[in-house]
């Protein structure tokens, strides 16, 4: 499932030609909901965050999601390792590919945790700490007065 939303965020200083391409890479928030069945009625849930032509990642999602069909969504090392080995073969190892697999596994990872009730962080080995320090991933660098701006209204807000 495709989600576009308009968010008019500025690009960071580093973007290269930022003038020509932020309007595009940056005009809203773009991603691929990736929703993984059993055959129970059970359904997990994923995301492929995109800035750019989320129906390419959807596209693949779809291909790949063909590949595990039948397989068991508890292993998830397993449909790890087919949904690599599928993208090896021909040397797809990053960007919109490695987004789709990162999608689905995180799909897997939310299906299982629900085959087996119990949260995925239990899963992934549990708590490691008691606190987690929380940042802003939109804060980009735009100039230091702007970035330290931008950061004090990230705190006001929480």
């Amino acid at each position: 499932m495709l989600v576009e939303l308009p968010a008019g965020t500025k690009a960071p200083i580093s973007v290269p030609h930022a003038e020509q391409t932020a309007p595009t890479i940056f005009k809203g928030y773009r991603t691929c909901l990736v929703r993984v069945h059993t055959d129970e009625g059970l359904t997990g849930v994923g995301e492929c965050m995109t800035r750019l032509a989320p129906q390419a990642t959807a596209a693949v999602v779809s291909e790949v999601g063909e590949v595990l069909s039948g397989i068991d969504p508890v292993e998830t090392s397993v449909a790890w390792e087919l949904m690599f080995g599928l993208m090896m073969n021909r040397g797809h190892l990053k960007g919109i590919f490695m987004e789709a697999v990162s999608g689905i596994d995180v799909a897997l990872w939310d299906l299982k945790g629900k085959i087996l009730n119990r949260p995925v962080y239990e899963l992934l080995g549990g708590a490691q700490r008691q606190k987690i320090w929380a940042y802003a991933s939109s804060l980009r660098f735009r100039g230091i007065e702007t970035t330290v701006e931008e950061a004090k209204e990230f705190v006001a807000r929480g």
